[in-house]
Formats: structure tokens, sequence, C-alpha cells
């Protein structure tokens, strides 16, 4: 599992590092699911099922947010769960394979290739650094509306826009739109923080942790500025604020359809 290898994967329209992303916005969901539903179990096995999977996409962001936050989503089922036995049976199950595996990848000298990628790396910043150099840079020549998303693209030839973001939802929003666009997505941001804090209930928790996880993701990768994103966000937002009134998320879901 190198470099080589992660640069090859391409998940619907995303490469490996959205796409980890993208599967580690779910985890909240598959932990409300399990919460609710008696047989919770089969959801916190598909949230597990997302772990490994955000593994295989070496993402190496999405991971550092992935693994505190399944163990957090452990603790809470095995505390607040309707159903806890069959999900800590699970959990066990989850924690023997893993140590097969492990046990197994060391006997047959296979560790290192397995590990391969986040060993060369560790938390280096493949490039980000220089990246955020030259924003800022940007952000210095045109301080009041930016230099617009595509000035890396265009600088340096990159074959495509997504490749030439900042990978820093901050930092893009600084140096492409300013002191103005800045102000903008501080005045959005406050907007979401109050109608999380107004209506605050289980369901908008786990819609919430969603958005944090995006956000988190967004400090090393350019997931905010995907259009995926800007859908799935855009729905959650929905589901949010439809919680507001007083409509659980289940019987939403059932009015519309």
């Amino acid at each position: 599992l190198t470099g080589e290898w992660k640069m090859q994967i391409i998940i619907g329209s995303c490469p490996s590092n959205p796409a980890g992303g993208f599967i580690a916005l779910t985890l909240p969901f598959f932990f409300y699911l399990a919460y609710k539903n008696k047989n919770g179990y089969l959801y916190y096995i598909l949230s597990i099922i997302c772990l490994v999977a955000v593994f295989f996409t070496l993402s190496r962001g999405a991971l550092l947010i992935s693994v505190p936050l399944f163990v957090v989503g452990t603790i809470f089922l095995f505390i607040c769960a309707k159903n806890k036995l069959p999900i800590i049976a699970t959990f066990l199950a989850f924690v023997i394979v893993v140590a097969g595996v492990i046990i197994t990848l060391i006997n047959t000298n296979a560790f290192e290739g397995f590990f391969n990628f986040f060993i060369e790396n560790k938390i280096s910043d493949t490039g980000r650094f220089n990246i955020w150099e030259f924003m800022l840079e940007k952000f210095k020549e045109f301080p009041i509306l930016g230099a617009g998303f595509s000035v890396y693209l265009v600088e340096f030839e990159v074959e495509w826009i997504l490749i030439a973001l900042a990978h820093n939802t901050l930092i893009q929003i600084l140096a492409s739109t300013g002191i103005i666009g800045m102000l903008c997505y501080l005045f959005h941001r406050y907007q979401t923080i109050k109608l999380f804090v107004k209506s605050f209930n289980i369901e908008n928790l786990f819609i919430a942790l969603s958005i944090l996880v995006a956000i988190g993701m967004g400090m090393v990768d350019p997931t905010y500025f995907y259009p995926q994103f800007a859908l799935t966000y855009s729905f959650m937002l929905c589901f949010a604020e439809k919680q507001e009134n007083g409509t659980s998320l289940k019987n939403l879901l059932k009015k519309e359809g």
C-alpha cells in the first residue's frame, strides 16, 4: 500500500483523500441508527466497514478523525444503545479479527508493506505547506476580494482545479475571496452554531458531528469545495432546520417519502 497505489484510488468521482472524508461523514449516522434501533448492531457493523474503508483510502486526515470518532461512538453505544449486548459482542469480534490480521501480517513479514504509506509519510505535509504559503501571499496581494479560485491552477498549470485548491478551508477562502468572503463564511458559521444550539436534540447532535467531521477534513483537504460536499452539506442543514420545528428525523423521512 504505497503512495503509487494511493494515486490510483478513484471512488466515484473522488480521489482517495476526499473519498475517505466522505466515508467518514457517514459514521455519525450509523452510530445514530445503532443507538435508535433494536437491531442496532447491524448499523454498528456498517460503521466498522466504513472505518476499514477509510483505512484503505490511505487518507491520513480522514483516519485521524474517524478513529477517535469510532472510539467515542462505540463508548456511547455501550452506555446508551437500546440493545447493548450484540453491539459489545460485535466490537469484541472486531478486536479479535484486527488482532488476528496484525499477527498474520507480522508472521508473514507483510506488516511493513501493509502500512507502507503511513510509515513513509507519517505526518508530513506532502506539499500542503507550499500551497498554503503561495495562497497567503496571494491574500496579501488581493486582501479585499481575493485572487480567485483558479489562481494556483493558472500559475502552475495544474491539471485539475480541486488539486490546485489550498487543502485548507480558511486559507482558501482568504486567498480566493479575501476579507469579504471570510466575513461571509464566518457569518454562515455563526448561523450554523446558532441553529444547532437553538434546536439541540439527539438527531441534531449526530448531524452536527458529521458537519464537524467535514470541518476537520477541510483543514487538510479541499473537502468543503467539492460539489458532492455542497449537496450533502445542504441536506444536513435542511434536516437540522426541520429539527428546529420539532420534527424527528425518522418521521421526517417517512413524511418526505
